[in-house]
């Protein structure tokens, strides 16, 4: 086999190795009884991101520098959360550390922003980088995975 045949066997792999884990993850989610996203919210999160309105990015929610979104950033933005919010922040539990005029907890992070991103899309701040649905959609969106494949996996799985 040539290099790039080789290469490019090994991404299709650790993509369906990450999606088996992904899988894993979502169910034992559900039989944990952990909260998944409401089926309203994942239908409206998946049209969002086979729209064609963001383009895809990594590493951050939302990267000011490109205009581009993290599946994770689209999420953001389709609940509301402004841009400058998120702009070049890894996850969604960044945005409470953003300074705003409103209520505020007794750590000094806004409530109104807090309450809004849902629980199963925060990272799990562990060493584990698959401990949550958030941490494992951010992995296949950095690894590769279209907003289309990434909107497939949110109907199929997070509903």
């Amino acid at each position: 086999m040539l290099k790039n045949e080789v290469d490019s066997q090994h991404k299709r792999t650790m993509k369906f190795k990450r999606m088996r884990q992904l899988i894993n993850i979502t169910k034992q989610h559900k039989c944990e009884g952990t909260p998944m996203i409401s089926k309203e919210f994942a239908e409206e999160w998946a049209d969002a991101l086979e729209s064609g309105m963001y383009e895809q990015g990594d590493h951050s929610l939302y990267d000011s520098a490109n205009k581009t979104y993290c599946c994770l950033g689209v999420a953001c933005a389709e609940l509301g959360i402004r841009n400058d919010f998120i702009a070049d922040e890894g996850m969604p539990s960044g945005i409470y550390r953003v300074t705003v005029p409103e209520a505020k907890d007794v750590d000094g992070w806004s409530i109104k922003q807090e309450i809004r991103v849902p629980y199963m899309l925060q990272t799990s701040d562990t060493e584990d980088d698959l401990a949550s649905i958030g941490d494992a959609l951010a992995l296949c969106n950095d690894a590769g995975w279209t907003f289309k494949s990434l909107a497939l996996f949110i109907r199929r799985y997070l509903v």
